[in-house]
C-alpha cells in the first residue's frame, strides 16, 4: 500500500464515524421521538434509514486502520441499534400516534372518496388493533372479522362513497369489541350546533324522540355506530350528534328535507321543532345567541375547584376533569387546609359530566384521607408480541398527615362520568372510603382503556384505541358497572347528599 493510501485512509474512516452516529441516532429516536411527536414515519422511510446506517457501519468497518477489529465492534454495536429500532417501531403502541402531537382537521363527512381510498383505511384500521389492542394478542377476534367483511362489502356495494360511509364502516368494525376506548370519530374544525339548544335546556326540555323515533329505539337500530359499555353512555353519544348537523349526518339524517325533534319537560309539556341546515350555527355563535338564557348560579363548573359551606358542614369539590398538575394538587391542598380551619366534617366530590383524564387525580385526593392502604384495579398492558401483567393492586398511601381529612366522603356520579371519573368512583367504592350517590358511570371497571390515537390516512378520520384490560379490585363483585350506593338522577345527586347530611 502507498503512502498515500494509508494518508486517506484515516480520513476517509473519519468521514464515515460521524454518518454512522448520526443515522445510528436517527434510527433509534424513529420510534422513541419521531414517530410520536414528530410525524408519522412510514416503512419505506424506515428501511431507507436503516439501510444508510448499515451502509455506514459497512464503510466505516471497510475504511479504518484495524478493519477486523472495527468491524467486529461495528457489528455488534449495527445489530444493537437495529434491534432496539426494530423493537421499538414493535412494542411501542404510541409510535406513529397523534397522541402527543398536532394533527389537521379531519375531511368533511360529505366529501367524496374512492373505494381505494376506503379500503386503505379498513386495512390501517385493522393492521393498527391487531399491533396495539389486548384482544388481539393472539389473534383476531371472530366477531371483529365478521363485521370487517361485512363492512367491506358495504363499501364495495355503495356507488358513491364519502367519508361519512367510511366512518360507519370502520365503526362498526370496532364496535363489536364492547369497548367504549375504542372507536372511530371525527374532528371538525367548527362543528355546527342547534341554534335553539342552549334556549330549551335552560327552560328544562329534553330531546326525547327524532322524527317520532324515541331515543332509546334509535339507540337500538343504529347502536353499531357507537362504542359502548354501558347503554347510559350509548346514549350520551347519541346525544352528542344529535346535538350538531355533522352528527345527524353521520347518523343517516337528511337536513334538505328537515328534521323533527319532540321534547319534553317534566311538568309534561312538549315542543316539537324542525330543523333544517340553516337552523345549525358555530359553537362559538350558539354560546353568544344563548348567554341571553343562562343565570350565573346554574352554569356548569367549566374547571376543578371547590367552596366551603360552614352552614351545612360540609365541603363541595368539583372535579370537572381529571388532569393532574401541580393546579390540582395546589387545588387540593388548599381545601384540605380551609377544610381543617373550617372544621366542616363532610366532603361531597362531585364527578358528574366528567369525561375522564389521568387516575391520579383519585391517588391524589386519597393521600388527605385517613387510610394507610388501598386497592386499585389491575391491568395486562399490551406492548406489541408483549402482554405485560400488573396483577399487584395495592397501594401503599402516602398520606399527608397534617391535612389527613377523616370526616364522611359522598361522591356524585352520572352516567357522563367517564374513564378516569370511573376510576375514581371505583376506588371509593371498592375500598369503602366513600358514598356514592346519583347514576352509575358511564363504563365498566372490567374493561379496556388507556388509549393512543391515530389518524386515518386518507380521510383524517381518528382512530382511539386501548392499550390495556383492567380489571376491578373487587374480584368478587359481579356487578357490571360501578353502581351507587344511593341511586337517584344525576342532576339530584348533590341536593340527596346533602339530605344524607342532614340526616
Amino acid at each position: 500500500m502507498s503512502d498515500t493510501q494509508k494518508e486517506k485512509k484515516p480520513c476517509i474512516s473519519r468521514l464515515w464515524l460521524p454518518l454512522t452516529i448520526v443515522t445510528g441516532l436517527l434510527n433509534i429516536f424513529i420510534p422513541s421521538v419521531i414517530g410520536m411527536y414528530v410525524c408519522t414515519v412510514p416503512l419505506w422511510a424506515r428501511l431507507v434509514t436503516a439501510a444508510a446506517f448499515v451502509g455506514a457501519v459497512v464503510m466505516l468497518a471497510v475504511t479504518a486502520p484495524r478493519p477486523r477489529r472495527t468491524a467486529v465492534i461495528a457489528g455488534i454495536v449495527a445489530v444493537l441499534v437495529l434491534a432496539a429500532s426494530t423493537l421499538g417501531c414493535m412494542l411501542n403502541p404510541y409510535f406513529n400516534s397523534v397522541s402527543f402531537r398536532y394533527s389537521a382537521p379531519s375531511a368533511d363527512g360529505a366529501e367524496s372518496v374512492t373505494l381505494q381510498q376506503a379500503q386503505e383505511d379498513m386495512e390501517q384500521l385493522m393492521f393498527t388493533l391487531k399491533r396495539i389492542h389486548p384482544a388481539f394478542i393472539d389473534e383476531t377476534p371472530a366477531e371483529v372479522a365478521s363485521a370487517y367483511d361485512k363492512a367491506m362489502a358495504q363499501l364495495q356495494a355503495d356507488d358513491d362513497l364519502t367519508v361519512d360511509d367510511v366512518q360507519r364502516a370502520l365503526q362498526t368494525t370496532v364496535s363489536v369489541l364492547g369497548d367504549a376506548h375504542t372507536n372511530v370519530y371525527s374532528s371538525y374544525t367548527e362543528p355546527h350546533y342547534r341554534d335553539n339548544g342552549i334556549e330549551l335546556k335552560s327552560l328544562g326540555y329534553s330531546l326525547t324522540a327524532v322524527d317520532g323515533q324515541p331515543l332509546v329505539d334509535i339507540l337500538r337500530d343504529k347502536s353499531e355506530l357507537f362504542s359502548y359499555e354501558a347503554e347510559s353512555w350509548g346514549m350520551e353519544m347519541l346525544r352528542q350528534n344529535l346535538s350538531t348537523s355533522e352528527g345527524l349526518r353521520y347518523l343517516g339524517y337528511d337536513l334538505d328535507s328537515g328534521v323533527a325533534f319532540t321534547y319534553e319537560r317534566e311538568d309534561g309539556a312538549v315542543r316539537e321543532c324542525t330543523y333544517t341546515a340553516e337552523n345549525f350555527i358555530p359553537y362559538d355563535e350558539c354560546v353568544r345567541l344563548g348567554e341571553q338564557y343562562i343565570s350565573d348560579d346554574v352554569q356548569p363548573a367549566a374547571e376543578n375547584c371547590y367552596e366551603i359551606d360552614t352552614d351545612r358542614d360540609a365541603a363541595i369539590l368539583v372535579i370537572a376533569s381529571c388532569t393532574y398538575d401541580d393546579a390540582y394538587r395546589t387545588l387540593l391542598h388548599d381545601l384540605f387546609t380551609e377544610i381543617k380551619q373550617s372544621g366542616v366534617s363532610n366532603l361531597i366530590i362531585d364527578l358528574r359530566g366528567n369525561g375522564g383524564g389521568n387516575s391520579m387525580v383519585a391517588n391524589e385526593l386519597i393521600r388527605y384521607l385517613d387510610v394507610d392502604s388501598y386497592q386499585v384495579d389491575t391491568y395486562h398492558h399490551r406492548l406489541g408480541f408483549l402482554m405485560m401483567e400488573h396483577d399487584d393492586g395495592v397501594i401503599k398511601n402516602d398520606r399527608i398527615e397534617e391535612l389527613t381529612f377523616d370526616g364522611d366522603v359522598y361522591l356524585l356520579t352520572d352516567s357522563a362520568s367517564f374513564s378516569s371519573a370511573m376510576l375514581f368512583a371505583l376506588y371509593f367504592k371498592d375500598n369503602g372510603l366513600g358514598t356514592l350517590i346519583g347514576e352509575a358511570p358511564g363504563n365498566a371497571p372490567n374493561s379496556y382503556g388507556d388509549i393512543t390515537i391515530f389518524r386515518m390516512e386518507e380521510t383524517g378520520l381518528y382512530l382511539s384505541v386501548s392499550t390495556k384490560q383492567f380489571f376491578r379490585p373487587d374480584t368478587e363483585c359481579t356487578d357490571l358497572l360501578v353502581e351507587p350506593d344511593v341511586p337517584c338522577a344525576g342532576k339530584d345527586a348533590m341536593d340527596k347528599a346533602f339530605e344524607l347530611i342532614a340526616g
